[in-house]
């Protein structure tokens, strides 16, 4: 059983090692204070006050670039509008309609696809932000065109071949 004689002498031989271990830095740290070429503690700049959150609110945060957000929707409302079109053959007549509406489709592709690269290069964190907002609906509306794609071979172009070329031309000009 223990009594408070013996926790006591516990406690005080665990603080004379602390004090024997503090006692031996002693020497190691008066050496390195009184070396010119290592500044006092003091004097060592305050890390912690240089970054309040005032000056984090002060740092310039990325913005989106306008004309990028319109470009983006832009091509993603091309996409539907290319959708929309293969969606709506459903026999000869309609894919040689759809031909034409392809071909224009195509020249608008184009355009787009050139004032994309011309866009200014954006930060990544908004690089980051565009894919969180519009990737999935892009993704879900490439699908989407592929399957109506390989529906449209299934079916041999509904035996349009306007339709055909106008998909293999729209295809190598927009990569």
């Amino acid at each position: 059983m223990y009594d408070a004689a013996i926790l006591r002498a516990a406690s005080l031989r665990a603080l004379a090692a602390l004090s024997l271990g503090a006692l031996a830095m002693q020497p190691i740290c008066a050496t390195a204070t009184d070396d010119p070429d290592i500044p006092p503690l003091r004097d060592l700049p305050d890390f912690d006050s240089e970054w309040t959150d005032e000056n984090v609110a002060d740092l310039p945060m990325p913005e989106k670039n306008p004309q990028t957000v319109k470009c983006i929707k832009r091509g993603i409302a091309l996409q539907r509008q290319l959708l929309q079109i293969l969606l709506s053959v459903k026999d000869k007549t309609t894919a040689d309609t759809a031909a034409k509406a392809i071909t224009a489709l195509t020249t608008e592709l184009r355009r787009w696809g050139m004032e994309m690269e011309h866009l200014p290069q954006e930060d990544a964190m908004i690089i980051d932000e565009y894919r969180r907002d519009h990737l999935g609906e892009i993704k879900l509306l490439s699908d989407t065109i592929r399957k109506e794609g390989e529906r449209l071979a299934t079916y041999g172009y509904f035996g349009s071949d306007d339709l055909k070329n106008e998909l293999k031309e729209m295809v190598k000009n927009t990569r």
